[in-house]
């Protein structure tokens, strides 16, 4: 071996990280940061809705259209087509749910979700939460869903105000999508103001985001977003012979101009131009971009 070669071996030796994360519970800073992937946020396994390895509490009244948004996301993510304006990256989900079998086939069938990528878990054992477990680690999906929260945690269910219970069994719940590498949403009941979940505050604790589905109309739902990674509030609308959600743009020609303006510095006005009219498929000129780009 020449001294070239000697030095390649040392540098590879010194880029790849001595220890695996699995090996213990404890680590410096600084043997963390040999893992470069801690350094980027989470992937969204379905945009605006779940992130790989996260819990996402999604939350709404009764019969609001929760279960629908997250089938349209379902039926996205099984085909690898976009969802809510993103494209989506193919994948499987594995959905526990207290609706009858009949009716989640019929669903799913008609909203064109994969056959071979959906799997349907009906826990029969009076731990809910281990059958999740292992069916979770078997099938490693890309997404988990929990249709809903109360249903799965039935058997074992804590009063309201036990949060100690509440957080034990959200730390199960995240264990599970921590091993299978998948996203995971957990459907839930808000109060009757639809400004917030029912139950223990613990379980908000315990998830990395929030989203509160509250209805505006017929077909339109606002999304409240409350979280640790950055996500405004926006607003989608049903189509029911597509059986598609699509987000509602509420910004301005403006606003997009200074928003895009400022997110790609480095572009021209006839750049930003362009990416106005991709957004709002109308025409944008570059005097109108000249105009308002340094309004704010």
């Amino acid at each position: 071996m020449n001294v070239q070669d000697a030095r390649a071996v040392v540098d590879e030796m010194v880029a790849t990280p001595t220890h695996s994360l699995a090996d213990r519970n404890c680590w410096t800073l600084r043997e963390l940061l040999d893992h470069p992937e801690l350094l980027k946020p989470p992937p969204a396994v379905l945009p605006r809705l779940a992130w790989r390895q996260r819990l996402t509490l999604l939350t709404a009244r009764e019969k609001a259209g929760k279960s629908t948004l997250v089938r349209c996301g379902c039926a996205a993510l099984t085909q690898g087509r976009p969802f809510l304006g993103s494209e989506v990256e193919p994948g499987s989900v594995l959905w526990v749910g207290e609706e009858h079998l009949g009716d989640v086939v019929r669903k799913s069938h008609r909203m064109g979700i994969d056959p071979d990528r959906l799997s349907i878990l009906k826990p029969r054992s009076e731990d809910r939460l281990e059958e999740l477990y292992q069916e979770a680690v078997r099938r490693s999906p890309d997404l988990i869903v929990i249709d809903t929260l109360s249903y799965l945690v039935l058997k074992e269910a804590p009063d309201s105000g036990n949060a100690s219970h509440w957080a034990l069994m959200l730390d199960r719940i995240r264990e599970t999508a921590e091993l299978s590498d998948a996203a995971c949403l957990i459907l839930t009941h808000s109060r009757k103001d639809a400004a917030e979940y029912r139950d223990s505050t613990a379980i908000g604790a315990s998830v990395d985001m929030i989203l509160t589905v509250k209805k505006e109309q017929a077909t339109t739902r606002v999304i409240g977003v409350t979280g640790r990674y950055q996500l405004d509030d926006y607003k989608v609308d049903y189509d029911p012979e597509a059986e598609r959600y699509a987000v509602v743009d509420t910004e301005t020609k403006k606003d997009k101009v200074i928003r895009l303006s400022k997110e790609h510095p480095e572009m021209t006005a006839k750049e930003i131009a362009d990416l106005v009219a991709t957004e709002t498929g109308k025409t944008c000129s570059d005097s109108y971009v000249r105009k308002h780009w340094n309004s704010e």
